[in-house]
């Protein structure tokens, strides 16, 4: 009997798919004109990434190696993958909606990095401000405090010999900065709470991974049985409770307290400011959590790998970390103070900078995006891409294209000297990706067309909010931690041997540094 049905449901699924490609014969026409290895029913291509889900694109990576584009089948869904610089610019200005973050659901349903474009941009609209000069002023304090906190744990090891792996100091560091700017509530003050939402971030993440190339997980009704059975119900808890019982903390005191909530008190949180401008873009309770969760979610883990890189590259390059030291001894020698403007002027802190790019280059913090063709997309060579096709859009392959950067596996800051990006082709930097749905908080503008891609681009500009961000927690944490500590480490190098990728790039062997204090040693101190 139970035989009898699995053949009778494959034969209504084989009657069914026959049934769609005669219905869109167009849409599959146009998919042969794309490389694609050879596909089993049902499954696709999935047997070709058996093994670890969390490995699984550096396994697609492997299967590009011939190809700039490959059509690959995640079951019965058709999905192209695209690495040239070119075809991403393409892409990404002319396709501004996702389909496939759908795999993220139910953890953190809708929001600004799964809804689709005429949402998104609403969503976009409502938090850019959060990501304004105004309110990234209110930010540095957030920065300074915590930065002042993780070097006071380095001091317990400094001048010990010990080498510790940063990643959880870093991690906790940024879960403080994260809750701070963006719930209005410090770790320290939730701590039994935020570790329980740090760890569920952590099981989302992977969970997610895991059910994109895992078939049978597919289905949104078998994934919550899956969660149910599995435990991991609870993590999902965690994660929309957390958010809500400060939103709703938040919009009591906004109804008790509303003089604190008027003009003449700027916002200091990013909840802060959805609470009073929720009504003005009809923002329900639900869909507030929603773009809470997703910018905390996006941001905590992906700078928390990334510093972990930073600090680790310059413990290995003792040049490189001699030659910032002396950038920034020579920043702090008139004005130790760290304002936004001294911080964002583009004449400061260059080499520092190029470090930060390099890092994000070598070490794409996000591996992958997502984009859905809501229209026909014309290549440059003339290829159509169909309507209703999923873009894979691999940026960490893209970051370590040959073609674009000059020994690309290498961690070299020269990489974002002014004479290498003078030789690149406009556009080529995606350190925080390109066209309408880039980065949260990113402005752009519309340049001049590309030499090698002709059509109008759009490029992120160097006014960029969700940028100035990262890139201000970062300065603001480097300056301080080269300017107490010399950082070594055991290890030579990271290989793409030493790194796994799932949904963000992550290092097998962690972060391991030793800190020797300058004051006590001086150690290449100048």
């Amino acid at each position: 009997m139970i035989v009898a049905v699995i053949i009778a449901s494959l034969v209504i699924i084989f009657l069914a798919q026959y049934a769609y490609k005669l219905k869109h014969q167009k849409f599959y026409q146009l998919l042969d004109q794309f490389p694609c290895y050879p596909t089993y029913p049902i499954i696709g291509n999935l047997h070709m990434l058996y093994g670890a889900t969390e490995n699984a694109v550096m396994r697609i990576k492997n299967l590009m190696k011939p190809y700039d584009r490959l059509l690959f089948w995640i079951g019965l869904t058709p999905v192209l993958l695209v690495k040239k610089h070119q075809d991403i610019v393409a892409i990404c200005n002319r396709c501004s909606d996702r389909e496939s973050h759908g795999f993220i659901e139910p953890w953190t349903t809708k929001g600004i990095l799964t809804s689709r474009y005429e949402d998104w941009k609403i969503s976009r609209k409502m938090l850019h401000p959060a990501f304004s000069q105004e309110m990234l002023t209110t930010y540095i304090d957030v920065f300074k405090k915590a930065t002042s906190n993780l070097i006071g744990e380095f001091r317990k090891v400094a001048d010990t010999g010990e080498i510790i792996d940063v990643f959880d100091a870093i991690k906790i560091s940024n879960t403080d900065v994260i809750l701070q700017s963006v719930l209005g509530v410090s770790a320290e003050g939730e701590a039994k709470k935020t570790l329980r939402f740090s760890q569920a971030i952590f099981e989302f993440l992977k969970d997610s991974n895991k059910r994109v190339f895992t078939l049978w997980l597919h289905p949104s009704f078998i994934y919550k049985i899956y969660l149910k059975i599995t435990g991991k119900i609870k993590f999902l808890k965690t994660l929309h409770t957390f958010p809500e019982e400060i939103l709703k903390r938040t919009m009591n005191d906004f109804h008790e307290k509303k003089d604190q909530f008027d003009e003449a008190h700027p916002p200091k949180s990013m909840i802060n400011l959805l609470v009073r401008k929720r009504l003005e873009h009809n923002f329900t309770e639900i869909r507030m959590r929603n773009e809470l969760l997703q910018v905390i979610v996006g941001g905590t883990e992906a700078i928390t790998f990334f510093s972990g890189f930073l600090m680790v590259m310059l413990a290995i390059h003792q040049d490189v970390q001699q030659k910032l030291f002396e950038e920034i001894v020579q920043f702090l020698a008139n004005d130790d103070t760290l304002t936004i403007d001294r911080l964002t002027d583009p004449n400061e802190l260059k080499y520092l900078e190029q470090c930060i790019k390099e890092t994000a280059r070598a070490f794409s913090p996000v591996s992958v995006t997502f984009r859905y063709t809501n229209k026909e997309c014309v290549l440059d060579d003339g290829k159509v891409v169909p309507t209703g096709l999923t873009i894979m859009i691999p940026l960490l392959f893209h970051n370590r294209d040959a073609e674009l950067f000059a020994n690309p596996l290498k961690w070299d800051p020269q990489h974002y000297s002014e004479e290498s990006i003078a030789k690149r082709p406009k556009g080529s930097d995606l350190l925080f990706g390109c066209g309408p749905r880039n980065c949260i908080g990113t402005h752009t503008h519309t340049r001049a067309r590309l030499r090698r891609v002709k059509i109008p681009i759009t490029l992120t500009t160097t006014n960029i909010s969700g940028y100035k961000y990262a890139f201000l927690l970062s300065k603001i944490r480097i300056i301080n931690i080269i300017k107490e500590f010399h950082l070594s480490t055991n290890i030579k190098e990271i290989t793409e041997d030493d790194v796994t990728v799932d949904l963000l790039l992550r290092s097998k062997i962690g972060f391991p540094v030793k800190f020797s204090s300058r004051r006590k040693t001086g150690v290449i101190d100048s």
